[in-house]
């Protein structure tokens, strides 16, 4: 296994931002559509939460559509729920058209009569004009009634996990990547210098809200870049971006990744994510603990993935079932956790980053007792779809918040589906 690991160390391969699930997939952000209605229901839920409403057609009937709105924890911070805009209300609602179905939108802004004004995170101001048109309130008897198609929802594993003792120091205990920034600014205890070393721990260009800078080498482990979304610098608030990476495809792999269309092949509308991304998309919580004398449990904050580490197993079984976390052994190389997995399906790894069945994952996990600081550095090996290995690390923060299932139930109908409703991972 050492010199499996060595193998991996000698290649990586540099990273860039590719078009990945998000709003320019399922909506058109070249144009804006306007709806005058009244609010069915409102769901606070992950990954979005969505607005329900009737409005009137160019007949005079009522018609159900729905507009997009940003995650639970925005819209909890700043009280856009279906109490503050019950059911009933009049808006006016301003976004972009879904490309796929009609009277659907991913929201910008959600005027009320009484001069209330909302953003799609949830952000308040009270500068609305809105005066509900009186066709529309003569049309409305009561409180319209929302219907809503689940796609998909995130496992129950971890809700339903045995408790354990949460450490408090060393290795174990829970964790928030700071890849990027949190709604509320940087986790606890890190400055802006660390969270750029993190975002970009070795040579290439970075961008940031304020501009783009030069990093230097900052790893032992050469040759990854990394560059951030460009779009970080029109983002009008804090948000969690992560290194974006890329490969070089072999004939197989790269035929395989032109048909990866983001717009319905994004493991996000299945509610799902892969063994990496998971640990640090959207910097949320994550529980890392033994159980019981043989095995550690990783708890990932997003889309509520499980992952078992076995601790007593000197090689994988033979017979493994292709699964999207894989089958993950580990052992301790002094203080240094070395965890090796293998048994993947392919899967997209990171946005935009197809991998086989062939998947190898090594990772080395570290912490800093000085800084408290978790560090996971990986390298994964694909042989089938890549041409080189693929190394980065993720650089963790200690938090006192508890894990909270994210809960993901997918609501994003026609819209974010094919025909047959099909991935190229099915």
């Amino acid at each position: 296994m050492n010199r499996l690991i060595c193998a991996f160390i000698l290649f990586a391969s540099a990273g860039t931002a590719i078009a990945h699930h998000g709003v320019d997939a399922h909506f058109d952000t070249s144009t804006d559509i306007r709806f005058e209605a009244v609010v069915a229901d409102i769901r606070v839920i992950n990954p979005h939460s969505y607005i329900y409403f009737s409005q009137l057609n160019d007949q005079g009937e009522l018609v159900e559509g729905r507009c997009e709105l940003f995650e639970r924890r925005f819209l909890v911070r700043y009280g856009l729920s279906n109490e503050t805009v019950p059911p009933g209300t009049p808006v006016r609602i301003t976004g972009n058209p879904a490309r796929r179905e009609a009277n659907v939108c991913h929201a910008e802004q959600i005027e009320l009569a009484d001069g209330r004004s909302f953003g799609n995170r949830g952000q308040v101001s009270n500068d609305s004009d809105y005066v509900p048109g009186e066709a529309l309130m003569a049309a409305v008897v009561g409180s319209a009634e929302a219907s809503s198609r689940v796609i998909a929802e995130s496992s129950r594993e971890a809700v339903e996990r045995v408790p354990v003792e949460i450490p408090a120091e060393g290795m174990f205990g829970t964790w928030v990547a700071f890849t990027g920034m949190l709604p509320d600014g940087l986790p606890p205890g890190v400055d802006a210098s660390e969270l750029q070393s993190s975002v970009m721990p070795m040579g290439g260009q970075m961008m940031t809200g304020m501009g783009s800078l030069e990093m230097g080498m900052g790893s032992q482990m050469a040759g990854m870049g990394g560059q951030m979304n460009p779009d970080a610098a029109q983002m009008p608030m804090p948000r969690f971006m992560g290194t974006r990476y890329s490969v070089d495809y072999t004939e197989a792999g790269q035929a395989v990744a032109d048909t990866f269309d983001p717009a319905f092949d994004s493991p996000d509308i299945r509610c799902q994510a892969s063994v990496l991304r998971g640990m640090q998309h959207h910097a949320l919580v994550n529980e890392f603990v033994p159980v019981g004398n043989d095995t550690l449990r990783w708890v990932y904050g997003y889309m509520d993935l499980v992952r078992t580490i076995h601790m007593d197993q000197p090689e994988h079984p033979g017979d493994l079932e292709p699964s999207i976390l894989g089958h993950s052994i580990g052992y301790w190389d002094g203080p240094t956790l070395v965890v090796h997995t293998q048994g993947f399906r392919s899967f997209e790894l990171f946005r935009g980053v197809i991998n086989s069945d062939a998947l190898q994952l090594v990772e080395r996990v570290t912490h800093d007792p000085e800084t408290d600081r978790l560090v996971v550095s990986f390298a994964a090996l694909d042989p089938k779809y890549w041409r080189a290995p693929l190394q980065g690390e993720i650089k963790m923060a200690r938090t006192d918040e508890p894990f909270t299932p994210y809960g993901c139930i997918e609501l994003s109908g026609e819209n974010n589906l094919r025909p047959d409703e099909r991935t190229i991972f099915d």
